[in-house]
């Protein structure tokens, strides 16, 4: 096992500067049984003050009693390992408890970290999967003017689909009245359903906090919105805003068969309109302009391009 560890390390010289894994075999090959379970007593006891490993060489600090012991062990050499202590067993060039103990406590160190890493990750990961708070409005489950969100969708739906670049226009429907954006009154409390809070909340997490009234989403967001407001009647068509869109199945009538089939080929979101979210996608082709008699829609090539190199140049 020894022979085979001082031949990994022969294997380049940038892995001496690593240190390896100080295992139960490794540590037995350098000092035996005896000195392995002395250092595990050292360890247990709290007395190894620090380990540290500096280049090709572990350090660190033992102090029992009134004594203080200073082992290190170089493993620069693939012909032999220099450990040295100040103890008796370490000033005959053996490999003592004390050099062990610092390798014990150096794999704890490092499995801690280890642990704390982790346990930070999942505590991200974990306040990543809380519900977003919303930003814009004061919303409660039961106090105020009823509040809901009104998703219109554009004629051309099954074009802009394709090119992954959805124009929606949103606005709040207060006590039944409906209402532009910035019509809403954002200092007073209005009481919502959670998958409307919910879709709020989504739809300024595209905007960096912002709630935007026109806003250019991609066919993978469009289904996450479908998903946040399922079975609800927020979604409209901008040509007849007064009427649904109806669920069938759990999919909305002549929209989930569109953005389903461009939803794969989606790899990121594209910009808000006035807004500042960062695209996702790289755009293929040259411009494109498309819309209705509501709004324009302009989609500019990426740039690479062709049409870019007079500027380039």
């Amino acid at each position: 096992m020894f022979n085979k560890f001082l031949r990994n390390l022969n294997t380049s010289m940038s892995h001496f500067k690593k240190p390896p894994t100080f295992d139960r075999d490794l540590l037995v090959d350098l000092g035996g049984w005896t000195a392995l379970k002395e250092a595990k007593k050292l360890v247990s006891n709290n007395l190894v003050e620090s380990s540290k490993w500096e280049d090709t060489t572990l350090r660190g600090n033992v102090k029992f009693g009134s004594r203080s012991f200073h082992p290190s062990l170089n493993l620069k050499s693939t012909v032999f390992v220099d450990a040295k202590c100040n103890c008796r067993q370490g000033q005959n060039g053996q490999v003592c408890q004390h050099v062990l103990a610092i390798c014990l406590h150096y794999e704890a160190t490092k499995a801690k970290v280890i642990l704390v890493e982790q346990t930070q990750k999942k505590k991200l990961k974990s306040e990543d999967s809380k519900p977003k708070e919303v930003q814009t409005l004061v919303l409660t489950p039961d106090t105020g003017q009823s509040i809901e969100l009104n998703v219109l969708l554009p004629p051309n739906l099954k074009q802009t689909a394709k090119s992954d670049a959805i124009m929606i226009k949103l606005m709040f429907s207060v006590d039944g009245k409906r209402l532009n954006v910035n019509e809403v009154n954002q200092s007073k409390s209005y009481k919502c359903f959670p998958q409307v809070y919910q879709a709020i909340a989504l739809v300024e997490s595209w905007c960096e906090g912002k709630f935007l009234p026109m806003l250019q989403i991609n066919s993978k967001q469009m289904l996450e919105l479908c998903s946040v407001l399922s079975g609800s009647s927020s979604f409209f068509w901008l040509k007849d805003d007064s009427t649904p869109i109806a669920w069938v199945n759990g999919k909305l009538d002549r929209v989930h068969a569109f953005i389903q089939k461009e939803s794969s080929v989606s790899k990121e979101s594209v910009s808000a309109d006035g807004g500042s979210i960062k695209s996702n996608r790289e755009s293929k082709g040259a411009l494109k302009i498309d819309g209705s008699m509501n709004f324009v829609s302009v989609q500019l090539p990426p740039k690479s391009h062709t049409a870019y190199s007079e500027i380039y140049d």
